[in-house]
């Protein structure tokens, strides 16, 4: 009772839901933001390989552009490269703080990405992991306002096709997922230079939006052609498979990491909501299907054939790390 007791009131320092936010709200969404990302810097040598390999207009010699393979694909390692380097020019402790060297890299491979604009056959390149990772490049470089205002509206439309089945198809942990990704895009909207005030509203509203879909995906599910947490505090996806060990880990960082951005602002989940979070982390998959950090591979559908599963259970250490800097 009291492990119970203490998760919750930890989780409630998250906040709880409000019509609209401030400027202040946005503000300190973004620090949030911008801070969480600079948690796990990388390596100066990883950064040296980056800048090494960048090419003159903006791509990267060791990435494959061409691939078209609907699982592994290549292309997003442009964006995984981009945020290398925009944590290292952020980051005090790293050889490339503030380097005019790293600043011009990371504008010339942004605008090479933006301007090509790669998609994927499978919708969750397009609407998940693209808009999740050129939303936070975006987010640490209009920190560092370096973010070109020419192509922004080209941007940050691809940031938006994460709306996409938002309040439709989407559900359980993709639906997580997404609204993750339009936070960035409200943040990204409201502080855009020259926003005007019909903008900035719409911005909030969408912050506020996402964060209500984020909740929705806690609420126990009693259809089972619906994705999400059981009334045994299961959680399965793709109708009735048990995926704890996959989409229920990526349903609670999604939830557990935005809701750590709303620290000091007045978005947030509602308490009821955090409750229902509470309750899967010590009712469902995270107490009772892994050993170590390894899940039980009963809990992790398709994805117990792929690389990494003997260390499946660690993608919860971030939410673990989320909880801690709520109670500091």
């Amino acid at each position: 009772m009291g492990k119970r007791i203490g998760l919750i009131v930890v989780a409630l320092a998250v906040g709880s839901t409000v019509p609209k936010a401030r400027s202040a709200d946005i503000d300190t969404l973004s620090a949030n933001i911008y801070s969480a990302a600079l948690a796990t810097p990388p390596t100066d040598a990883t950064v040296a390989g980056d800048l090494a390999s960048l090419q003159a207009d903006g791509s990267f010699n060791t990435v494959d552009y061409t691939d078209t393979s609907t699982g592994n694909w290549q292309p997003p390692k442009h964006l995984n490269k981009l945020n290398e380097m925009a944590i290292a020019y952020a980051t005090p402790s790293s050889t490339y703080y503030h380097s005019a060297t790293v600043q011009a890299a990371i504008v010339n491979a942004y605008n090479y990405w933006v301007t090509k604009d790669y998609q994927n056959s499978n919708w969750f390149f397009n609407q998940i992991s693209t808009p999740d990772k050129l939303g936070q490049a975006m987010i640490l470089m209009q920190q560092n306002a370096m973010l070109p205002t020419s192509n922004f509206t080209k941007a940050i439309s691809i940031v938006h096709r994460s709306a996409t089945g938002q309040g439709g198809a989407s559900q359980g942990a993709n639906l997580a997922s997404q609204a993750k990704c339009t936070v960035y895009e409200g943040v990204l909207r409201y502080r855009a230079p020259g926003a005007s005030t019909t903008e900035k509203t719409n911005a909030t509203n969408l912050i506020q939006t996402s964060y209500t879909y984020m909740g929705t995906t806690l609420a126990t599910v009693t259809d089972l052609e619906v994705d999400g947490i059981r009334v045994d505090h299961s959680f399965q996806q793709h109708q009735q498979t048990l995926a704890d060990a996959g989409y229920g880990a990526s349903l609670l960082s999604s939830v557990a990491t935005t809701s750590g951005w709303a620290t000091g602002t007045s978005y947030g989940l509602s308490t009821t909501d955090v409750h229902r979070m509470v309750d899967y982390i010590l009712d469902g998959g995270p107490q009772w299907m892994m050993r170590g950090t390894t899940y039980d591979p009963l809990a992790g559908g398709r994805g117990w054939t792929r690389t990494g599963t003997t260390d499946s259970a660690s993608v919860l250490l971030g939410p673990v790390g989320s909880a801690k800097a709520l109670s500091a």
